[in-house]
């Protein structure tokens, strides 16, 4: 007898009946901290330069003047690595590691911790951070937050991962707009974690402290990326070499924010999101999720899990960096024992901020008829893939090309789910060679009946007027709120390929109706430059919004409601 539904939740939504049945840790919600002190180590690049990457973050060192130890490491709360304290991370705050070079020296520029993150050009952003240090201080410890902007993501991770800055909106060194911090025995004592959120600036011979903040003034218009780079420098001695008696001394980071209408940016911005390798669990219950990784050809991919500030369903989410060109070598499984009785559909949705021809994700499921997905079953797989083409940061969904009606498995049996990610942008199916792609994951489903729809663009900052698509499954309904409020079936109703032109700030929220379920709700903000990032409470077009092509006739929310009623009466009377 089939076991029972223990470890599948159902997603429910605003509307007519219940959507999908989510896979076990779906949202991925249980996800293991970071386990232990980890060491990163740098690939050397030309110039003297060396990349290395941690989680969603990339190393870039100088290594011809870090000449003792180039590696970086997270540590965990409390220990004790090579012989040096650690601190726990801060008291109050989420997390389990904690940031360090290993060797610091007098230049900000040879040791930095970076990230690209996605950005609008007419909100201002705030930064601050945590230090921690173990040994003396003087005019010579310092911080820099330095600030370079793109057009769009990929620019920004292929100069970051070449360890340049020439082919941003802005250049670095030309407009380091949020300057160095002097952290002084005045403000920071030793084994004392300290939030660092002004910064100094000398102007004419007076020292002014200012918030560490870019206004809309300091932001290009049409940047799409910020270049967040954090650079540490420690050394007493005019040769940019570290003091041999100050070895053991270290800067320890945590609780980074670039902070954006209210939402830091920043992805691991607390060093909590393990790093995964080949044969892991994804929880400390060692179960449910567990990856295969492969080397091949010098590239070694790398995943990990945690919050996203992006994330689609629940706060956390996967994500896979430097693929291959191989689906084998980058695959998280699950054995489900536990197969709902609706028709099996898996599906998944999949982010990538840099998409490309050749970067693609796929989903399998196997079926067996014990329930530890050993003894193969006669059933056939189910199977579907998807290119990453959307535009950057679009959640798009992946799902097997055929259904499994729900009684196909007679009651018994498991099921393996495998997804899997390759990239093949560059030649001869292999990655491009001067990019590692990060591939996310969310909201993995068991039975889906209708996809999210989709708005293009997918919000964005617009200057007088935008015109944004509301698009779905041919033959659907699409449900509209303007207002931030989930759409029901007394909502707007429009089709397929409809046009608002907007005028004002306004979120968008939507769903697809086929008469008998809603879709998950898919939402997106557009931003009037100027208005401050304000969102119109509006739920009709006479607020900041005109109906442009498609359903404008006012009757059809009204026939579009009796017809899921006559759907609704005839199911019941069948």
């Amino acid at each position: 007898m089939r076991s029972s539904l223990k470890g599948l939740a159902i997603i429910a939504s605003a509307g007519l009946s219940s959507l999908a049945i989510a896979a076990p840790n779906g949202d991925f919600s249980d996800v293991k901290p970071f386990p232990e002190d980890t060491t990163f180590d740098l690939v050397e690049l030309d110039d003297d330069i060396g990349v290395g990457f941690l989680p969603s973050w990339t190393i870039v060192r100088n290594t011809e003047n870090v000449f003792r130890d180039t590696s970086a490491i997270v540590s965990i709360a409390g220990s004790d690595a090579g012989g040096i304290d650690r601190p726990d991370p801060d008291e109050g705050f989420e997390g389990t590691g904690v940031f360090a070079f290993e060797q610091l020296t007098i230049m900000h520029n040879d040791s930095r911790l970076e990230q690209c993150v996605p950005i609008v050009d007419d909100l201002p952003i705030t930064f601050s951070y945590r230090i921690f240090i173990n040994g003396p201080i003087n005019a010579n410890v310092r911080g820099t937050i330095n600030s370079n902007f793109y057009s769009d993501m990929e620019g920004c991770e292929r100069d970051m991962q070449a360890g340049i800055a020439t082919n941003g909106l802005t250049q670095r060194g030309d407009s380091e707009l949020v300057p160095r911090t002097n952290y002084s025995a005045t403000v920071l004592e030793i084994n004392e974690w300290f939030e660092v959120t002004r910064y100094n600036r000398v102007e004419a011979t007076t020292s002014v402290d200012l918030p560490m903040e870019l206004s809309t003034n300091d932001i290009p218009n049409g940047a799409r990326a910020l270049s967040f780079s954090l650079q540490l420098r420690n050394g007493i001695q005019e040769n940019n070499a570290s003091n041999p008696d100050r070895e053991d001394v270290r800067l320890f980071i945590d609780d980074i924010q670039a902070v954006q209408a209210g939402v830091n940016l920043l992805v691991n911005s607390d060093f909590s999101h393990p790093v995964l390798e080949n044969g892991d669990f994804l929880t400390e219950a060692e179960s449910g999720w567990q990856l295969a990784l492969f080397p091949r050809e010098d590239i070694n991919p790398m995943a990990s899990a945690g919050v996203l500030p992006f994330a689609l369903e629940g706060e956390q989410g996967f994500y896979f960096k430097r693929l291959t060109g191989e689906y084998s070598d980058s695959s998280l499984v699950q054995c489900i024992d536990a197969l709902p009785t609706d028709n099996l559909k898996p599906a998944f949705n999949v982010l990538s901020n840099e998409p490309a021809e050749g970067l693609m994700a796929a989903i399998r499921g196997e079926f067996f008829t014990d329930s530890a997905c050993q003894v193969a079953d006669m059933l056939p797989d189910l199977e579907g893939e998807l290119e990453i083409q959307a535009n950057p940061g679009q959640w798009q969904r992946v799902e097997t090309s055929l259904a499994l009606p729900g009684d196909a498995t007679s009651g018994n049996g498991s099921m393996r789910l495998t997804l899997s990610a390759r990239d093949r942008s560059g030649v001869d199916d292999a990655p491009d060679s001067d990019l590692a792609r990060t591939l996310f994951m969310d909201d993995v489903t068991l039975v889906l009946t209708l996809p999210r729809p989709t708005f293009s663009p997918d919000g964005e900052s617009f200057d007088n007027s935008l015109v944004v698509t509301v698009n779905g499954p041919e033959g659907s309904t699409l449900l509209l709120t303007m207002d931030s409020t989930d759409p029901t079936t007394s909502s707007m109703a429009v089709m397929p390929g409809h046009t608002l032109t907007l005028t004002e700030t306004t979120e968008l929220r939507a769903v697809v109706s086929d008469g008998e379920a809603l879709s998950p709700v898919q939402s997106a903000v557009f931003t009037l430059r100027g208005s401050g990032g304000r969102v119109t409470n509006s739920s009709s077009s006479s607020f900041g919004c005109s109906l442009g092509t498609g359903a404008s006739d006012p009757m059809l929310p009204l026939l579009t409601l009796l017809a899921l009623m006559g759907l609704m009466l005839r199911r019941k009377l069948q």
